[in-house]
């Protein structure tokens, strides 16, 4: 007849623990490792919650502006399949449709831009604004962008609307626009 041993809980415990007790640098970095990686999770997906939720909240406070543009209807239907790369090193082209900045700027009462300075609703950061020259104002392929492949922007992708010009890093392609300024200089 075989007989079968056990550990006792108290046992187990303390053969469990002996890597903590021996390697205690070890044991530690570990467990600020798995600290570090918890509150990173938690700070990115509570980030991104409150972030919507407060880019939600904005937008519907500033309401309607001096011009409104609905989706899928533009003043002049532009498109343009355009490259979007980001800095972390992916790129991908997209099909974006909107408004062609050259025709805000005539809209706007200045159809020879020197530069347009387009503002998010993002406050902080350093690309919550971008100054775009003469020649990227005026470039038929760059927009004032309300829609990705036929699809309306959505919150990440930068809606309501969201600045696409032509060989521009993706960071200078300023999402969440709450305002456009064409300048003379």
């Amino acid at each position: 007849m075989t007989t079968t041993a056990r550990l006792r809980p108290g046992d187990l415990a303390a053969l469990a623990s002996i890597g903590l007790r021996t390697r205690k640098l070890r044991a530690g970095l570990s467990a600020l490792g798995i600290a570090i990686g918890v509150a990173a999770i938690v700070a990115v997906l509570g980030l991104a919650s409150s972030s919507q939720a407060a880019l939600l909240a904005e937008i519907a406070r500033l309401g309607t502006n001096l011009l409104t543009v609905t989706n899928g209807q533009t003043l002049s239907g532009a498109t343009a399949e355009l490259p979007i790369a980001c800095v972390e090193g992916w790129s991908t082209t997209q099909t974006w449709s909107g408004v062609r900045l050259g025709d805000l700027a005539a809209l706007a009462g200045l159809p020879n831009p020197a530069r347009a300075t387009v503002y998010s609703l993002e406050r902080g950061g350093a690309f919550n604004h971008a100054v775009l020259q003469a020649n990227q104002v005026r470039n038929p392929d760059s927009l004032l962008a309300l829609r990705v492949n036929g699809v309306d922007l959505s919150v990440d992708h930068g809606y309501p609307a969201r600045i696409i010009v032509p060989a521009l890093p993706g960071v200078h392609n300023t999402k969440w626009v709450r305002s456009i300024e064409f300048g003379q200089r």
